[in-house]
């Protein structure tokens, strides 16, 4: 399971947490399964967007085989895939 929580280099080297954020996406590896109707979708990342809207953090747990990343909305119900 992610972590709510993330922690990067500022500009002077420190270490900053921005805990208690919740990340903007999440990152998932989509893979068509034989014999299933539908996809499998298995959280590998999360992504917080920066504020000046520029740009974002990714938070990578694990790396698809495929190469395909698929982002998301963050949403707090449960997925039911």
């Amino acid at each position: 399971m992610l972590k709510q929580t993330q922690t990067t280099k500022s500009e002077n080297g420190k270490e900053k947490a921005t805990s208690g954020k919740k990340p903007n996406l999440i990152a998932y590896d989509v893979r068509d399964v034989e014999g299933r109707d539908k996809s499998v979708w298995n959280t590998v990342g999360a992504v917080w967007l920066h504020k000046d809207g520029k740009g974002a953090d990714v938070l990578l747990h694990a790396i698809p085989l495929t190469g395909r990343i698929v982002l998301r909305e963050r949403s707090d119900k449960p997925d039911q895939s």
